[in-house]
Order: C-alpha cells, then sequence, then structure tokens
C-alpha cells in the first residue's frame, strides 16, 4: 500500500501493521501490541509516536522519526537510511547491520546497541546503563553525552565521550588500542575513541587514559 497518512490515532492491537508500504507519515500516534511494525516499509516520516512491540521498521528504508517513543527490542536491523532525532529508543539489539543510521540528540537503552552498522552517526546521544557491549564491528562517527558501560570491538571512526567510559574492550580479533596523552585510544584501522577530560580513567583490555 503506498500514501498512507494517520493523525491521532490509537491501536490497541498493531501487530505486523504496515508491512511493505511505502510513503508513510504518521502524527501523534500510539501502538500497542505492535510486534514487527512496519517492516519492509519505506519513506517514513513521523513525528510524535509511541510504540510498544518488538522488531520494528526491520529492513525498513529511508525512515525520519522525531520526538518518539519507541520500546522495542532487535529495532531498526538491516535498515537502511534512517535518522532519529530528539527520541527515547528502548530495547536490546538495537539496529544490527543497519547502513547509514542516524540518531541525534536521543537516548538508548538495551543490551549490545549499534552492532555491525555500516556508516552509523550519533549525535549528542546518551546511553542507559544496560547498554553494554556497544558498537562492535561498527564504523561510527559518535559525539555520546554521559557515561558509557562498555564499547567493544569498532571497526572504524570517531568516539568521543563526554562522561566516563566503564570499558574498552578489544579482544583477540581488534588490536588493542595505544593510550595516547590526549586520551584518544588509536585502535585497529582509524579507530579513536576519546574520554571526556573529567572523567575518571577508563579500564579494560584497551588500557587506562588519566584525566590529569
Amino acid at each position: 500500500m503506498k500514501g498512507i497518512d494517520l493523525q491521532d490515532c490509537r491501536f490497541t492491537d498493531a501487530q505486523e501493521t504496515l508491512w511493505d508500504c511505502d510513503r508513510v507519515s504518521i502524527r501523534n500516534c500510539s501502538f500497542e501490541n505492535a510486534d514487527y511494525f512496519g517492516m519492509h516499509t519505506d519513506n517514513i516520516r513521523i513525528d510524535h509516536l509511541l510504540l510498544n512491540g518488538n522488531y520494528g521498521f526491520q529492513y525498513s528504508k529511508n525512515v525520519e522519526i522525531k520526538n518518539s517513543v519507541l520500546n522495542t527490542k532487535d529495532a531498526l536491523w538491516e535498515c537502511e537510511n534512517v535518522t532519529i532525532t530528539d527520541s527515547e529508543i528502548n530495547g536490546e539489539y538495537l539496529a544490527w547491520y543497519s547502513k547509514g543510521l542516524t540518531l541525534i540528540r536521543c537516548h538508548i537503552t538495551g543490551e549490545q546497541p549499534l552492532c555491525y552498522c555500516e556508516d552509523l552517526t550519533l549525535v549528542d546521544c546518551t546511553f542507559g546503563a544496560d547498554a553494554n557491549l556497544m558498537l562492535e564491528y561498527s564504523t561510527v562517527e559518535a559525539s555520546i553525552k554521559g557515561d558509557v558501560h562498555s564499547i567493544k570491538n569498532p571497526t572504524s571512526g570517531h568516539i568521543t565521550v563526554g562522561g566516563r567510559i566503564g570499558e574498552i574492550i578489544f579482544d583477540e580479533n581488534q588490536k588493542a588500542p595505544k593510550p595516547s596523552p590526549d586520551l584518544s585510544l588509536a585502535g585497529r584501522g582509524a579507530v579513536t575513541i576519546k574520554e571526556g577530560i573529567n572523567s575518571s580513567p577508563c579500564k579494560g583490555e584497551a588500557g587506562r587514559g588519566s584525566g590529569q
């Protein structure tokens, strides 16, 4: 189906809603019991959405979401060209294997978010305490506010964390980085991870930095 416009709607049983659609606009809507919402749907524009249901927006392309709350695990898998702004995303394994995902001023919770991503961009995002082992095998440009539980095996890019990094992990599949005086940790390829100047030292297999 093409050309769908939803405004001020509430769906109480929305499993497998909006599959294989194109040109969808959603404003001020909520979807409950909404597993597999928006699968294979392209060209979506969303403002003020409450989504409760797992596996949201898998395999979707050209999506813009703002001012929304997405309670959905395994969301955005293998999506392409998605931008989410001023929103909250709760659920483990967020956006694995995505391409061209941009998150701006978003808060993210759940285990192992944003792994195996290509061309991932984070702008002034925050992460919950349970968001561990993030960014594994991802290419990423990230500015993160607050603390981060752990970062594991990013492939390339630059990651700046305003607060404390609990742990940086480069296992046997990646080359461990070496600390430098400016707190940058150069890992495999062009990976750079920078911890906030006023934060506590990071710890783990990646080595230690100093806030002095």
